[in-house]
């Protein structure tokens, strides 16, 4: 089970939340029923596994196409929990803002942490706050679109 700290954006969520575990991969279409989207905000992604397990790795699938305004996110990090409650982060990971040269693809992402014992994985993603000054829309929101998240 996945659950949300804030709604996807009513516009890119028509799959959510099962597209996100279903493990077919978006294509290198933002507008496909695989992706979901957030704009602006973190969102926090908590995967119940329904009982502990051991877990050392988590994958995202990631999308952009910056004419739409859609980057990678600037920072994941994953959080585990025995009980839903008290969380402990154990993977951080920054990225660079994709800059105008840098193709729009499909990609994944990759982080990993000392083997776990886990009922609970929370996953926050940072958007990328404002459009880079390169893009025509400078200053702007922009998307983050997710899709799989896997939990191993």
């Amino acid at each position: 089970d996945l659950t949300f700290s804030r709604a996807p954006h009513r516009r890119y969520c028509a799959g959510a939340p099962d597209n996100l575990v279903d493990a077919i991969r978006g294509p290198q279409v933002f507008k496909r029923i695989e992706w979901t989207a957030w704009d602006g905000d973190p969102v926090e992604i908590t995967v119940d596994l329904k009982e502990v397990t051991e877990c050392g790795t988590v994958t995202l699938g990631f999308i952009s196409d910056k004419p739409s305004y859609v980057f990678n996110p600037e920072k994941v990090t994953v959080s585990v929990s025995e009980d839903g409650v008290e969380f402990t982060e154990v993977a951080a990971q920054e990225y660079a803002v994709d800059g105008a040269d840098v193709p729009d693809e499909a990609s994944v992402l990759t982080l990993t942490f000392p083997e776990t014992a886990a009922r609970y994985v929370r996953v926050k993603v940072t958007p990328v706050q404002k459009i880079p000054d390169w893009h025509i829309a400078a200053g702007k929101r922009t998307f983050v679109f997710i899709d799989e998240v896997v939990v191993m």
